[in-house]
């Protein structure tokens, strides 16, 4: 969103996306990459943005009015929206998305890409204002919603330019890339029952410090250069999910060694396109194989 209310991008000769997101929570790390990067890296369509949480810090007021004169003057082909608050700061309030959606007729889509993150209250909003849901990490959440609703569930985008096998030298034998503190300890104990095994294992980033938080560009240098990359199918809260994370390495070269769960496998072929494992012992036999 422009504050001096320039709007650009006149071209309508490809569909023009709006996204209306949090900037600060989302923004720059995921969506950035995950979203408007990979809808730019394929060139199927303009897109602008609109975060509210940046114009209530901005302004400290609702950036909902700005967001209908927004669309009102600009008529964008499709919303995607993300946001954990339906509360006019940290996103589109209730009452503003649905004039959007039925007085303005402007189709949306709104992507669930963390089930612990999304609290169903949003889910049902989403519903009640007839609003498309995407869900990227969980069959287990998917098949407890009601299907008659516009649900579907699909892989989640990738910016391709960042997440590629540059055929660099795989000089990391085993890596993990992510949290192992707080509600994620069992990863932590798996790992160090490998490293016990006698096998050499980098754990390197995680969202619990931001002092371990890696910059994108490191983060994927190391997927890159990785023969195994582990991953990890549970949520913090138990929730059976396939990470985001499981794209990563696939796209990056590294050969993916998962706990075994019921998501992955949706997606891909056990023993073809990826490897699972059931305890320590078997993921430090598999590793020692491959």
């Amino acid at each position: 969103m422009h504050d001096n209310k320039t709007y650009l991008n006149e071209d309508r000769s490809k569909p023009y996306v709006l996204f209306v997101t949090e900037e600060e929570t989302l923004g720059g790390y995921y969506f950035a990459h995950n979203m408007w990067g990979s809808l730019e890296a394929a060139g199927v369509a303009t897109y602008e943005r609109f975060h509210h949480d940046t114009f209530f810090k901005n302004h400290g007021y609702s950036g909902d009015f700005e967001l209908l004169e927004w669309c009102h003057i600009k008529k964008p082909d499709l919303i995607v929206l993300r946001v954990h608050a339906f509360d006019g700061i940290h996103g589109v309030t209730p009452q503003t998305l649905w004039t959007l959606r039925h007085r303005m007729n402007i189709p949306f889509v709104f992507f669930l890409h963390d089930s612990d993150m999304c609290p169903l209250s949003s889910i049902t909003t989403m519903e009640h204002a007839g609003i498309a849901i995407i869900i990227w990490d969980s069959f287990v959440l998917f098949s407890q919603l009601d299907k008659t609703k516009m649900i579907l569930r699909m892989w989640p985008p990738y910016d391709t330019r960042l997440y590629n096998d540059h055929n660099c030298e795989r000089d990391i034998d085993v890596c993990f890339a992510g949290t192992i503190e707080g509600a994620h300890s069992d990863r932590k104990e798996i790992i160090e029952g490998l490293q016990k095994a006698g096998l050499t294992v980098m754990v390197i980033g995680g969202n619990m410090d931001k002092k371990k938080k890696l910059p994108l560009e490191q983060y994927i240098n190391i997927l890159q250069r990785s023969k195994i990359s582990l991953n990890f199918s549970n949520s913090s809260t138990g929730l059976s999910q396939i990470k985001g994370r499981v794209f990563e390495i696939l796209f990056c070269g590294a050969m993916l060694l998962e706990q075994a769960g019921v998501d992955t496998p949706r997606f891909f072929e056990d023993g073809v396109e990826y490897i699972s494992f059931s305890s320590v012992s078997d993921a430090a036999a598999k590793i020692r194989y491959y």
